[in-house]
Formats: structure tokens, sequence, C-alpha cells
């Protein structure tokens, strides 16, 4: 059985963006099976979600590395989203349904269509031969561009992975230590001190980060995050 997995790879010097890698143990199946297509966010402490754009998806059936932006540090969420494949027909198909409140209670057949490299999902229930592209092919298949809503979506293939991102913390850390630096010895030897605490503090700090992100307290570490920019930023 396949052991999902991500890992946060490298991170731009100028903090700008990151790369995370599809690092998946594929046990009783082959990568190329399926596609994997990665919905990427920038998370709140109350959970939620602010999707980024600009993902590269275009290759799903071969991607094992993404880049991101990382315009701003703390908690990311990655979706690793994992699709069967579509591209002969027939295929059985079952259409979404809800109930009076607009609550899904049967969830469509969702697809990679290989042949016009678009996520489908399918509007009707049985056997279908027309396929996306094909005359008529808007009665049975809506092609999604959004791939967010598909996060949560029934019983599609989901990894979620969250992580730190805190290369703007790292790098005000370094500016500090070259404050500290730069003081000479004998002339400002207090205020060199006085950096030094902060700087201590600020290491601890952020090595308590690591610390949640670990432990996988994901709202604990964004809430730190952001009280610290206050502090320290």
């Amino acid at each position: 059985m396949t052991t999902y997995e991500l890992e946060l790879e490298s991170e731009q010097v100028d903090c700008s963006a990151a790369t995370i890698k599809d690092v998946s143990d594929y046990q009783g199946e082959l990568r190329t099976d399926k596609a994997n297509l990665l919905v990427i966010a920038k998370m709140s402490s109350s959970g939620v979600p602010t999707y980024l754009s600009g993902i590269d998806n275009t290759a799903p059936l071969s991607a094992i590395v993404w880049n991101f932006p990382t315009a701003t540090d703390g908690w990311y969420r990655f979706n690793l989203i994992r699709l069967s494949l579509y591209s002969a027909s027939p295929v059985n198909t079952l259409a979404e349904v809800k109930d009076g409140n607009g609550v899904i209670t049967q969830f469509a057949t969702v697809l990679y269509h290989t042949p016009t490299s678009q996520v489908v999902k399918a509007k009707t229930t049985g056997s279908i031969s027309v396929q996306p592209g094909a005359v008529g092919w808007q009665t049975y298949w809506e092609v999604i561009t959004d791939l967010s809503v598909l996060v949560s979506y029934g019983t599609i293939e989901v990894l979620v992975d969250g992580q730190l991102i805190d290369c703007y913390h790292r790098d005000r850390l370094r500016d500090q230590l070259d404050a500290i630096n730069s003081k000479p010895w004998f002339s400002d030897g207090k205020e060199r001190a006085k950096l030094y605490e902060k700087y201590l503090q600020f290491d601890s700090d952020l090595n308590g980060l690591q610390a949640l992100n670990s432990e996988g307290r994901f709202a604990e570490m964004e809430e730190a995050c952001r009280q610290m920019e206050e502090i320290y930023l």
C-alpha cells in the first residue's frame, strides 16, 4: 500500500518561493497510474485557507516537484489530489446529488481526461461514451478549473500535509546576528549585550515554531508566527 508523503525541498534565498517534492513510497501501483495535482493554501490560525494561484499542474502524470510563492511565513497546507485517468469510453459515472439543504449526499465521479489534459466531473449517472471535446460532451461532463473545490470532495484521494515556511524569520535572525557582530566590543558593549539577548530569544522562539511544526500543531504555530512578526520583524 502506498504511503503518500510530501517534503519541503528548498526555499529561495530571497524568500520569494519554495519547492515541495513528492517523496511517496508507491507500492502496488506506479506513480503514472494516476494524475497528481497539487493545491496549496496559506492557512490562518483559525484554519481558513487562502489558496495560492500559479501552481504548475501541467504535467500531472510525471510531476514530483512543485514551486510555489512564499510571500508570508507561517502555516502552509499542501493537498496532493490523485485522480484516476480517463482515456477510453465507455466509463461508468455517478452524478452529484444534494439534499434539500444543499448538502452533497452523493459525490460525482471526477477523473483526469488525458486526451484533453482536463479534470472533469460527471453530470450524469450511467455508462458514458461521449468524451470531453466530442460533440455534445457538455451534457455529460463539467470541466473543473478551480482545483481547490476538490480538496474535500468525497472519496477523491487527497493527501493533506502541513508545513512551516520560516524563511523571512530566519533571514531577520541572521540580520540580528550581523548587527551584533558590527558593534565594537569596547565602545558598544551594553548595546551589543542587549542585541544578543534579543537574538537569543528570537532564536529560541524560532526553534519553538519548528517544534510546533514537527508536532503537527499548525494553528498554534501560525498564531505564534504572527506574534513573532510584531516583536522581531
